[in-house]
């Protein structure tokens, strides 16, 4: 009975991903074609994966809430490109101007989500139509604003964002020129500040859901679903770098810098991810000793931590 059932599951596993196997196939035969090297590889890998990220982050809630992948996302665009032009027409440049971008974006979209749900919830079955519609106006909204009433009601003075008659903002707006220079910005942070960020954030973070505990009259359990240790794990993690920066000159001057090798990240991320991995058989054959069933091991796990060891033997 062992067999087939352990058949039937392997064959769910490659029928449930072959997409995302079947595009690992076609990465690898096309790495292999192409000769490229490990170090450019992993470093456009990474490149392009903290590119994404946002975008992939900015359409996980839409998808949580029911909605369609674009319902909403011109619309939150705009929000981003108004607080975008604001801060340069106000003279922000690097972090501060990126973050001023983010903090100012964040209530103007706030207003426009909470109108485009109105429309939704008024018209629940037509969210698709209701959307291309409201994308369509506000787009149009959006550059009748920005390309006649900027310069021709609203005067503005400025020659880097104005078209030459003054009237209407231009296509492309230099974010590496003075006095804003907020291309790349994020890319000079060196780790060694993120590192500390991190740790104190993560601090805060513990002390908050501990002191949350006790005021709510809560156990204070290391383990299990509400246990601390999923707060506390990566808080001795950070803690254990924000050390070495202070005490190893060598780890010191490597966190100083301000970009992280491409190779060095997957290693490293193939590191972290080996050691959860450690942890989660670790906690399920603990959990597997008081239960009364028959014994299996967390094949599931095994295979994952495989997988991890592969990925880091490809970056030797």
């Amino acid at each position: 009975m062992s067999k087939p059932a352990s058949t039937d599951k392997l064959r769910d596993f490659l029928f449930e991903n072959k997409v995302v196997l079947l595009f690992l196939v076609i990465t690898a035969l096309a790495f292999w074609a192409s000769g490229m090297t490990t170090v450019v590889f992993f470093s456009e890998l990474f490149t392009r994966f903290g590119r994404n990220t946002f975008m992939v982050l900015s359409l996980i809630i839409p998808v949580v809430a029911g909605l369609g992948l674009n319902f909403g996302i011109v619309i939150g665009a705009m929000a981003a490109q108004i607080a975008m032009f604001l801060v340069v027409l106000w003279g922000g440049s690097g972090v501060g101007g990126v973050f001023s971008v983010a903090l100012l974006a964040t209530p103007i979209a706030i207003v426009l989500g909470f109108l485009i749900g109105k429309l939704f919830n008024k018209m629940k079955g037509s969210e698709m139509i209701g959307g291309l519609v409201a994308r369509h106006f506000a787009e149009g909204f959006y550059q009748f604003f920005f390309l006649f009433v900027l310069g021709g009601l609203i005067v503005i003075n400025n020659e880097r964002l104005m078209t030459p008659g003054g009237v209407g903002v231009i296509n492309a707006i230099d974010l590496n020129a003075s006095p804003n220079y907020m291309r790349q910005a994020l890319d000079n942070i060196s780790m060694f500040n993120i590192l500390n960020i991190g740790f104190f954030f993560m601090v805060a973070v513990t002390v908050l859901l501990i002191c949350y505990r006790l005021i709510k009259k809560q156990r204070l359990n290391m383990f299990g679903p509400k246990g601390l240790f999923k707060v506390i794990a990566p808080t001795g993690v950070l803690l254990v770098g924000y050390i070495l920066t202070w005490t190893v000159q060598p780890f010191l001057f490597f966190t100083y810098q301000s970009r992280l090798n491409g190779v060095y990240a997957s290693r490293l991320s193939a590191l972290f991810l080996a050691g959860f991995l450690a942890y989660r058989i670790f906690m399920e054959i603990r959990a597997a000793k008081g239960d009364d069933s028959p014994k299996k091991p967390p094949i599931k796990r095994l295979v994952q931590l495989a997988f991890v060891v592969i990925g880091f033997a490809i970056t030797l």
